[in-house]
C-alpha cells in the first residue's frame, strides 16, 4: 500500500503534466479512488498520464470554455484512455470526451480501461 504522501505526489504529477504527447485519462470525478490505480498501471506500461482536474486553464465552473479546453487537451494528447465504471457511464462529460477523442484519434490510440 502506498503512503498518502506518495499517492498525493503521483496525482500532482499527473495533474500538472502537459497534455502534449501524454495519455489523456478520461474519468468521472466520482471515481477519485480509482484514478490513482489507473495512473499507476498506465505509467507502469510507459505512459505519461495527463489528468485535467487541476489544469490551471480550466475555469472554476463548467461552461463552454471548459469544453473548448478539453477539446484542445484531447487533441494535444497522444493517446486517450477512458476509465470505465458505473460513474463514467452515468457522466455527461465522459461520453462526450470519448466522442471528441474518436474525432481526433485513430482507433489504435483510444482505449477503455479496465
Amino acid at each position: 500500500m502506498r503512503s498518502e504522501s506518495e499517492r498525493t505526489r503521483i496525482r500532482k504529477v499527473a495533474n500538472s503534466r502537459s497534455p502534449n504527447g501524454a495519455t489523456f485519462l478520461s474519468h468521472s470525478s466520482k471515481d477519485e479512488d480509482l484514478v490513482l490505480g489507473a495512473i499507476l498501471v498506465l505509467e507502469g506500461h510507459g505512459a505519461q498520464v495527463y489528468v485535467d482536474e487541476v489544469d490551471p486553464e480550466m475555469p472554476p465552473y463548467t461552461n463552454t470554455e471548459t469544453a473548448a479546453i478539453l477539446k484542445s487537451r484531447i487533441r494535444q494528447s497522444k493517446k486517450f484512455v477512458l476509465l470505465t465504471s458505473k460513474n463514467s457511464k452515468e457522466s455527461k462529460w465522459v461520453p462526450w470526451e470519448l466522442g471528441v477523442a474518436d474525432g481526433y484519434k485513430d482507433l489504435g490510440n483510444i482505449a477503455l480501461f479496465p
